[in-house]
């Protein structure tokens, strides 16, 4: 435990979600902003685990350890619930033969034994609530998690509706810290703006089967029979099953020439601050990055009002009610021919996101750990 006059907090942040397969997905946005948020402080130490696997420097592809945070390599981990269940015995002694204050593990799985002070970052309960909206494996390893996550220090969670979820299921609400996510400053109104021959309603989502990119094909429709000359343009990392599925769609329905199913894109920010209107159809989010990230940008955004999706927007966007795909059309449409109101939402959703920036993420974090060393027994 910190004595109570020692400001310089050394912290061990689990590396596991930031590479493989997590790396383009949420869980992987929020850990690099974890670090975005905490190298520049002078108040805290950052070490990072990092998987024996990755090859040379710490780097793969678009990711990168700041400088200024210590990387150092664990035993390599299989893939798949055998290495789920291996992380969480190991990371434990992992973490303990680091000489660190606290450790941060900002997803799942806790680890089994903690060695020293533990946080964790439990971004929502959907594979559970949402059942539909996951496979076995995912429901399983939640499930797994659960009691682990009972004999950790501090939970952490993006957003209220995450926190209500935890204390439903008799969570002590004294460990739970509400800590919504930080935006890279990378998502900003003023910079390069995605060139385009039509105006165009932007989903972004990736693999995840909440997202319901199908709903946006539903609201492109009516777009289409109202006369607009708008398109439909879907980013985000999918699988190659999932691209061939949603083309698939697109021509069943008879969208070629209103749908592009773009996939992954290097310059998000610039297709963000061309969109005439940002889509979100998730069935929930435990905080939801696009959201934020459109409105940062200076994007208009029409949503269904559901979980944290309706927290994190506030009166900043257009939250349309329960699962009503024809009231969301027919708010999509209205929103592209009013001006007026999507002026006025570009300036409300930018003061909006201005509560997202990484140095209050970095303070909600810090603010956590302090209150964690303070009462923790180790």
């Amino acid at each position: 435990m910190l004595p109570p006059d020692r400001h310089d907090v050394h912290v061990a942040i689990d590396g596991f979600h930031l590479w493989g397969s997590s790396r383009d997905r949420g869980i992987g946005t929020y850990v690099r902003g974890m670090l975005a948020a905490l190298a520049p402080r002078d108040d805290v130490r950052v070490t990072i685990t990092v998987p024996a696997e990755v090859e040379g420097e710490v780097v793969e592809g678009d990711v990168t350890v700041p400088e200024g945070i210590r990387a150092v390599r664990v035993t390599p981990r299989r893939s798949g619930p055998l290495g789920f269940i291996e992380h969480a015995r190991r990371s434990g002694e992992e973490f303990a033969a680091l000489g660190v204050d606290l450790a941060h593990v900002p997803g799942l799985p806790p680890p089994a034994r903690p060695t020293v002070p533990t946080a964790v970052t439990v971004h929502d309960l959907f594979p559970l609530t949402l059942r539909w909206t996951a496979n076995s494996r995912e429901r399983n390893l939640l499930r797994l998690s659960l009691p682990l996550l009972r004999r950790t220090d501090a939970i952490v969670v993006p957003s209220e509706h995450t926190a209500a979820e935890l204390r439903a299921r008799g969570f002590d609400p004294a460990r739970l810290h509400v800590v919504p996510n930080g935006v890279d400053p990378a998502f900003h109104p003023a910079g390069e703006v995605q060139a385009s021959d039509r105006p165009y309603v932007l989903m972004v989502a990736g693999p995840d089967r909440r997202k319901r990119r199908e709903l946006s094909l539903d609201v492109i429709e009516g777009v289409v029979a109202a006369g607009l000359p708008h398109r439909l343009v879907l980013v985000g990392r999918q699988t190659d099953e999932q691209e061939a599925h949603l083309r698939e769609l697109v021509a069943a329905r008879g969208l070629g020439d209103h749908v592009e199913v773009a996939g992954h894109v290097d310059d998000l920010a610039a297709w963000y601050r061309g969109a005439a209107v940002v889509l979100v159809t998730s069935a929930g989010e435990g905080f939801g990055y696009p959201a934020v990230e459109a409105m940062a940008c200076g994007a208009p955004v029409v949503a269904l009002a559901n979980s944290a999706t309706t927290e994190i927007v506030g009166q900043a966007g257009v939250l349309v009610g329960g699962d009503d795909v024809a009231a969301l059309t027919r708010a999509t449409v209205d929103l592209l021919a009013d001006d007026d109101t999507r002026a006025r939402l570009v300036v409300a959703g930018r003061e909006r996101a201005r509560a997202y920036d990484l140095d209050t993420f970095g303070q909600g974090l810090v603010d956590c750990w302090t209150a964690l060393l303070a009462r923790s027994p180790r």
